[in-house]
């Protein structure tokens, strides 16, 4: 049989629907595989695993069809699969961008498009991409590259320096691995993965995720329900949004959750505000700590309740 080598999602853990799976092993189910209902799924374009799984909290691996498979154009099921080695946010950036270049022409310079699910592959630098259409896809690898989209699902890629990426649409999604990159999402529901240091990412949707890796890395959100999440070292994250949320794992951190029900974790070090509301939302009181682990402890949820910093699982 054909071996079909693509990509997978799976929860945090590598777990997908309940079940375990592990790196550099083999799983089989007896009978025919069925698109959506048996056997194990997986997509050739790594960017459609998206449509699935959420680009912030997620892992990802290599893996290879090798039974009987079926495809439907976007995922493929088989019955026998090999899952191959788990794949960092970088990796995936890269092979999302070789995949559209094997599939689409590229151009150098600036290349528009406004019909539905286009595709846009660029390699030079200071290369320009503008879509318009509905689920649209964008990828570049150059540095200086700009990626513009106003489509409802769209998806950007860029791995080159200085990046620029600005996106309008609905549900869109924004992964980049390169330094001084920015990415910019007015869309509801969208998704900002940032890996490069000092990078930029700014949302104003609800429910807008916005993760980053990198050193001196910078996020603001405005959108209600907005999540953000940082691991770089000297990070600075700030949300004015209700019920948003945020998370630093960096050393010497900086985190402000001021909107309403707002709250924030942070690891040993780190400086984090919050802001507290009357019922008819007026501010009572703002304020600020650093995380000493001791009368503020690392990694736990905190509120700002009655002018006083008070852990939730809220």
């Amino acid at each position: 049989m054909e071996t079909i080598k693509g990509f997978k999602g799976f929860k945090k853990g590598l777990k997908c629907r309940n079940f375990q799976y592990k790196e550099n092993t083999e799983y089989k189910i007896k009978g025919t595989p069925e698109l959506c209902n048996k056997g194990f799924h997986f997509c050739e374009n790594p960017l459609e695993i998206l449509d699935y799984y959420d680009l912030c909290d997620s892992d990802f691996a290599k893996v290879e069809s090798i039974g009987e498979t079926k495809t439907d154009n976007q995922k493929t099921v088989t019955n026998k699969i090999k899952i191959g080695i788990k794949i960092d946010l970088r990796s995936f950036i890269k092979a999302s961008i070789d995949y559209i270049f094997e599939k689409s022409e590229t151009t150098k310079g600036m290349k528009a498009q406004s019909g539905y699910y286009s595709q846009s592959a660029q390699s030079g630098d200071y290369s320009q991409s503008a879509q318009s259409g509905d689920s649209s896809q964008s990828a570049q690898s150059g540095y200086s590259s700009q990626s513009a989209q106003s489509g409802n699902y769209s998806q950007s890629a860029q791995s080159g320096d200085s990046s620029q990426s600005a996106q309008s649409g609905y549900s869109s999604q924004s992964a980049q691995s390169g330094n001084y990159s920015q990415s910019a999402q007015s869309g509801d529901s969208s998704q900002s993965a940032q890996s490069g240091d000092s990078s930029k990412s700014a949302q104003s949707g609800d429910s807008s995720k916005s993760a980053q890796s990198g050193d001196y890395s910078q996020s603001a959100q405005s959108g209600n329900y907005s999540q953000s999440a940082q691991s770089g070292d000297s990070s600075q994250s700030a949300q004015s949004g209700y019920s948003s949320q945020i998370e630093l794992n960096g050393n010497d951190s900086v985190g402000a959750s001021i909107g309403i029900k707002g709250v924030i974790k942070a690891s040993k070090g780190c400086w984090i505000t919050l802001a507290e509301y009357d019922d008819d939302d007026k501010i009572l009181w703002v304020k600020s700590a650093k995380v000493t682990g001791k009368l503020i402890k690392s990694d736990t949820w905190y509120k700002l309740s009655g002018g006083k910093f008070t852990e939730t699982n809220e």
